[in-house]
């Protein structure tokens, strides 16, 4: 008897097999020597489903909510990428994020408030908002700095020993030729 049809089988030691199969259909489970493939009922890749995974690892070229318009994460080899359920670019929510750099065109303050930072190539960084600080410094050593202090602004270059008095240069003032 090749194709015995059971009822129940109970086997107390194991069961050896390539490949469990439906009975009118073409899915299936196969097992090979990396694992185990699921197929669909046209032999093609199918789908697993269950309440929960527990892997070491996943290899995979994206990851999805369960709804088509849900939000994706696609696997790129130069990191990853998350987009809307639309194939817009999607946003990541976290409490924090610790990076060794940010490249980025503007930063703004949560709850879509007004301030913010725009980084523009032609003309440097713009501020909205306003800036809070005692004191700003060129970015080499012998840069000068600005010092804000309750008698106004003071203004320092690097000199022999320390720091002295420095010169504010300006083409106009309050749109008269300085």
């Amino acid at each position: 008897m090749r194709y015995p049809e059971l009822e129940r089988l109970t086997a107390t030691v194991g069961i050896n097999t390539p490949r469990v199969q439906g009975t009118t259909t073409n899915w299936g489970v196969t097992f090979t020597g990396t694992g185990a493939e699921i197929s669909n009922d046209s032999g093609a890749k199918g789908t697993l489903t269950a309440d929960r995974a527990d892997v070491t690892g996943v290899n995979t070229e994206w990851v999805q909510g369960r709804g088509a318009g849900d939000g994706k994460i696609t696997f790129p080899k130069d990191g990853l990428n998350v987009s809307q359920g639309t194939g817009a670019w999607g946003t990541v929510h976290a409490d924090k994020a610790d990076v060794n750099s940010v490249i980025t065109k503007e930063v703004h303050e949560p709850a879509g408030g007004r301030n913010y930072i725009r980084f523009e190539p032609s003309i440097g960084v713009h501020i909205f908002g306003g800036v809070t600080t005692g004191w700003v410094r060129g970015q080499g050593d012998g840069e000068g700095s600005i010092r804000f202090s309750p008698d106004g602004l003071e203004v320092r270059r690097k000199a022999p020993g320390g720091h002295a008095l420095g010169d504010v240069h300006c083409a106009s003032v309050n749109g008269h030729s300085a």
